[in-house]
């Protein structure tokens, strides 16, 4: 025989698999492109969004802290009083976390480039493009099929909930931590000698357990639960990959594995909850009845359901006391969705080895976080299961699964792409009117300061919640001498992103003013529970109730069961002093500072009335002035209000009318009912002019009514959160899974 010839076989075997191997990296390398592309089409937005909410207080621990293990903690602890002053409040309300690997990795980047937002959300970035590999490499494992492997990881690159993850810079822990558990369970199949390809043989024996590739696991899931609390599901992961692919031999062999890592769980779970502060009621609820297990489960559907039918994962049954008596068809429709999906997920992938892994996988990854308030970014490690879930029936090929099934798996995952893309978008839209309405009271403030170095206190009135980090933000504005005024917030917005009701500010005298809500009240709903529960312990605020504290006293005029309607205030020093400085939040002004009359001074005190104009164009010139921010040519315009030729005193009504009702509900003004009646009279039109007198100067109208367009830009953003629960409610579903539900129950 020709030895030519013998080896010609052996070469050509060789040269196979170097093909075969060069396809694999070209594959490979093209679908890294693939998911980059993605992420930097899907996130890349976020380089230029800045700073948002926790991200001023983390910027300001990173400022200031060292490299110990107690200062990368601190670093995100929240404190609520070193944020502003509440009143009412009657105990700590402290947020602390154990997660200084998160801070680490920030503290590194802070150092690096200094105090550059984009920076941080490239790191993001990164990390999200590292997991989406990684996720696509899993599904490449685990089917065997290239295209659906791509699909895999595009589904997780473009998994809806990751919008929020992504895009703020707070919540870069839980990418770390989903990085890290994914990498460890990696390492840990070729630890434990797991095949995870779906034509893989039946293993005889149990393979040697790899000891250095162990510890390698045991680091990264060690840098994982400091990174972020939910990583310590991973030893269930970890049972449930040896079960589904090794088989109870299996199981049983890893015993001392999983014994080490229970212990390590325990022993962290004791830490966690000695050493560091428990979260606040409500934010954290916890065991207060027999309906607590009950709302557990809700909390639970409520979670899976949203992290698989990508449903908004805000709020919902943490609303709710009892949430299976009160809104008995959102937990049915939420119960069918979960049955349907996982009938249908069960269906298709019921072949494939350890498919059950993966919707377990997200049960595991909520678990938690079920007493905890729900957030969108929370389900970021769900989306590795919904993403292998999704194409784990498809690539199995339809040599497993009947040819109708076949289209129904190959259809489902497409279906959940192209939906992903849109509603990343419009997450993304919600995500950034959180970030308008972070930053829209703060660039009003900024534009009217305090007017003198005299000013040591700032009051604010139906600010939103979102702006409770406002002095933060107003020192990067003002300079560091802001650390010295105090800030005080009289009343939070019912609203958490803007005040759309309407409020009246009357002022008693030179020490006194009421505070008035006409619609939803204060400390209502479920803000009214978190303002009330966690910060108060002798429960809601009744009428009659009187809270004195070292800067003023506060009277509860008005309350019952829906919240707080009125309230008077009562300061020790002038309310004109040049100590104070009064913010109100409006619907039309996000904020505005308000004056108040010096004591003593008369409220009656007038120019002389000027005489009616007799011509029209007067009356035009003056309402052009008007328009142009000359506050004084209103004096032409009160006059012909008294004119008997109705050309020369309907031009000037409909002017005064217009600007006025725009300025008094600005303003909170008392005449706003004025402006209101179809028809005015003689003596109204007189206290119309004195409160114009008095209220109303060229700054006022030029920042209320002359440039009341400038920031709509931001308030369109902003607005994108309320308009699309008033958008689904009206065209889509009322229900508690789209925030479109009947009303949270109050503090009780």
């Amino acid at each position: 025989m020709n030895p030519a010839r013998k080896r010609l076989p052996k070469t050509s075997g060789t040269h196979a698999k170097q093909v075969s191997s060069r396809s694999a990296l070209s594959h490979r390398l093209f679908a890294w492109l693939i998911l980059a592309a993605a992420v930097l089409a899907a996130y890349g937005w976020s380089l230029g969004d800045g700073l948002a909410l926790d991200d001023h207080w983390h910027q300001r621990g990173l400022r200031s802290s060292d490299w110990s293990l107690s200062s990368l903690i601190e670093t995100t602890t929240l404190d609520a009083e070193q944020l502003i002053h509440t009143w009412w409040q009657e105990r700590p309300v402290r947020w602390q976390y154990a997660r200084p690997v998160s801070v680490l990795l920030m503290k590194v980047v802070h150092v690096t480039f200094g105090e550059r937002p984009a920076a941080h959300h490239a790191v993001s970035l990164l990390l999200h493009l590292l997991t989406a590999i990684m996720v696509h490499h899993l599904c490449w494992q685990l089917t065997g099929h290239r295209f659906w492997s791509v699909v895999g990881g595009l589904l997780f690159v473009l998994y809806p909930h990751n919008a929020f993850a992504v895009g703020w810079r707070a919540s870069q822990n839980v990418i770390l931590q989903t990085a890290l558990t994914l990498a460890a369970v990696f390492v840990y199949v070729r630890a434990s000698g797991l095949n995870l390809a779906p034509d893989a043989p039946r293993q005889e024996g149990v393979p040697r357990l790899r000891r250095m590739a162990l510890a390698g696991v045991i680091v990264l899931w060690v840098l994982a639960v400091f990174s972020r609390e939910t990583a310590i599901v991973l030893p269930a992961v970890l049972v449930a990959l040896d079960l589904g692919f090794g088989g109870w031999r299996h199981v049983r062999a890893r015993w001392p594995v999983y014994a080490l890592m229970g212990v390590a769980s325990i022993v962290y779970l004791v830490w966690r909850l000695s050493a560091l502060e428990p979260m606040p009621p409500v934010y954290l609820r916890r065991p207060d009845g027999p309906g607590y297990a009950l709302w557990l489960v809700a909390k639970l559907i409520h979670y899976v359901c949203c992290a698989i039918w990508l449903a908004p994962m805000t709020i919902g049954p943490t609303g709710r006391f009892d949430p299976f008596t009160e809104v008995p068809g959102a937990m049915l429709l939420m119960i069918g969705i979960v049955v349907v999906m996982g009938a249908g997920y069960a269906l298709v992938a019921c072949r494939a080895r350890g498919f059950w892994i993966w919707p377990m996988w997200i049960v595991l990854a909520l678990l938690p976080v079920v007493p905890v308030l729900a957030t969108p970014h929370a389900a970021y490690m769900c989306g590795v299961g919904f993403a292998v879930a999704a194409v784990l029936g498809p690539g199995l090929g339809r040599r497993r699964q009947p040819t109708v099934i076949s289209r129904l798996s190959r259809a489902a995952p497409i279906f959940f792409l192209v939906a992903s893309a849109v509603l990343v978008s419009l997450y993304r839209l919600q995500w950034t009117g959180m970030i308008a309405a972070d930053r829209l009271v703060v660039d009003q403030i900024a534009d009217r300061p305090p007017p003198n170095d005299e000013v040591t206190d700032l009051f604010f009135l139906n600010l939103p919640f979102t702006n409770i980090y406002a002095k933060l933000c107003l020192a990067d504005r003002w300079g560091p001498s802001v650390e010295n005024l105090g800030f005080h917030v009289l009343t939070w917005s019912p609203d958490l992103v803007s005040f759309e009701g309407r409020c009246t500010v009357t002022q008693l005298d030179g020490h006194r003013f009421s505070l008035r809500v006409d619609g939803r009240p204060y400390f209502s709903s479920l803000l009214g529970r978190v303002l009330i529960e966690a910060f108060r312990t002798s429960g809601r605020l009744r009428t009659g109730d009187e809270i004195e504290t070292s800067d003023f006293t506060v009277r509860v005029v008005e309350a019952d069961a829906s919240g707080v309607h009125e309230l008077i205030f009562a300061f020790p020093e002038p309310l004109a002093s040049e100590r104070y400085a009064f913010y109100l939040s409006t619907r039309l002004c996000p904020a505005t500072r308000i004056r108040f009359r010096p004591d003593g001074e008369p409220a009656t005190a007038l120019p002389p009335t000027l005489a009616p104009p007799d011509d029209r164009q007067a009356v035009v010139a003056a309402a052009e002035a008007v328009e142009s921010g000359q506050a004084r040519a209103a004096e032409v315009l009160f006059a012909a209000t008294n004119a008997e030729n109705i050309e020369i005193r309907g031009p000037a009504e409909t002017t005064l009318r217009h600007i006025g009702r725009h300025l008094a509900e600005a303003l909170g003004a008392p005449v706003q009912q004025i402006f209101e009646r179809e028809s005015i009279g003689p003596s109204e039109w007189s206290a119309l002019r004195r409160w114009w007198q008095w209220a109303v100067d060229d700054a006022t109208l030029d920042e209320l009514w002359v440039r009341r367009f400038d920031r709509d830009a931001l308030r369109e953003r902003r607005d994108e959160v309320p308009n699309a629960r008033r958008y689904a409610a009206r065209y889509f579903i009322r229900n508690d899974l789209y925030l479109t539900g009947p009303p949270y129950p109050g503090p009780r």
